[in-house]
């Protein structure tokens, strides 16, 4: 009787180790992130912590993109050699990618502050964040079902899959926040809270912050006018908006006269 003998899979073993390297760069990041957030309100000398775990999550960040590429090669294998003349089709889907990854930068340039201007600003921000990584993914599925000339070129694919995924993860937050002011609704509603705590960025363009007490007793960060001076312990009167997409958004800062 012959005994069969099992010869391990080089392929598998080494596709099963870089999942283990991504998942685990993965948890570095998130262990960055939660320390950033811990200390990121810090006023004191612990203020200077997150800075260091700053440069660790975009150096992990760097080796996921690493990591990714040697996956993205084995589940969407080569077949076309990088020299041959690529289909007008798959060279849309390359351009369009790209297209989609640099419209998101540049809207959530001029985006940005306006985050600072939404009630639950960083919840809109992170939720929208997380519904452009899944559109990205779903464009990137539905391409490979559609079209999957796409991903024979090596070069090709890497950029439509990290285009799709990347640009969606910046262009829906700085879309959803465009809509959600652009087309609030046009009647004012204004509120007074209290101020919890002042602060000024050091940098060569100073940028003003206050800290208020909103209604479900939590603290809240958002951007004033430079012109108007606010103090801790007082009243500040907000003029809101409702926005498009249900994130309140703050048109209007007043200094309460006594």
């Amino acid at each position: 009787m012959k005994i069969k003998k099992t010869i391990p899979n080089p392929v598998s073993n080494e596709t099963s180790e870089l999942w283990k390297e991504f998942f685990k760069r993965l948890l570095y990041i998130g262990l960055c992130i939660i320390i950033i957030c811990l200390f990121a309100n810090n006023n004191d000398a612990f203020r200077l912590v997150p800075l260091p775990f700053l440069f660790i999550a975009l150096y992990q960040i760097i080796a996921i993109i690493k990591v990714c590429e040697y996956l993205i090669n084995e589940y969407f294998p080569l077949k076309t050699p990088s020299n041959k003349i690529a289909k007008p089709l798959d060279k849309f889907f390359h351009y369009f990618a790209l297209t989609i990854f640099f419209s998101g930068l540049l809207g959530l340039i001029f985006e940005i502050r306006n985050f600072d201007r939404t009630i639950n600003g960083a919840v809109f921000f992170r939720n929208t964040c997380f519904i452009g990584i899944g559109i990205g993914i779903a464009f990137a599925v539905l391409l490979k079902i559609l079209s999957p000339s796409v991903y024979d070129e090596n070069n090709r694919r890497y950029t439509v899959i990290s285009g799709f995924i990347l640009g969606f993860f910046l262009l829906t937050p700085s879309v959803s926040s465009f809509v959600n002011h652009t087309l609030a609704d046009e009647q004012r509603v204004c509120k007074n809270f209290t101020i919890t705590e002042t602060r000024i960025t050091k940098k060569r363009s100073k940028e003003y912050f206050v800290y208020l007490d909103m209604e479900d007793h939590r603290n809240e960060r958002f951007s004033v006018n430079k012109n108007k001076t606010f103090y801790k312990g007082e009243q500040i009167e907000l003029c809101i908006l409702k926005g498009r997409l249900g994130y309140d958004y703050v048109v209007e800062f007043n200094k309460m006269t006594k």
